[in-house]
């Protein structure tokens, strides 16, 4: 017999998998953009969080934009490091 925190392992794992995968596919669209929209800056920023048994939805969205946000000053940081934002 399966534990339940191994199955409730899976499906977190199984989660991130899927997330990931949305970056990824932001990431294509923005190469796209990028290449064929020089003239219009563009950087998109990304955050998630997977929802915890005891949180609320709003909760939930609240720690997805502050993981956002985090990662847009990160963005702006190295951007300032390196002389341009590539988004990434």
């Amino acid at each position: 017999m399966i534990g339940k925190s191994r199955i409730d392992r899976e499906k977190k794992t199984g989660k991130i998998f899927e997330i990931y995968l949305v970056i990824i596919m932001f990431r294509k669209l923005y190469s796209h953009l990028e290449r064929n929209a020089r003239s219009t800056p563009l950087s998109i920023t990304c955050g998630y969080a997977i929802k915890k048994d005891d949180e609320t939805m709003e909760q939930l969205f609240s720690r997805a934009d502050e993981n956002m946000y985090r990662n847009k000053s990160r963005m702006k940081e190295g951007a300032a490091g390196h002389g341009g934002n590539r988004g990434r």
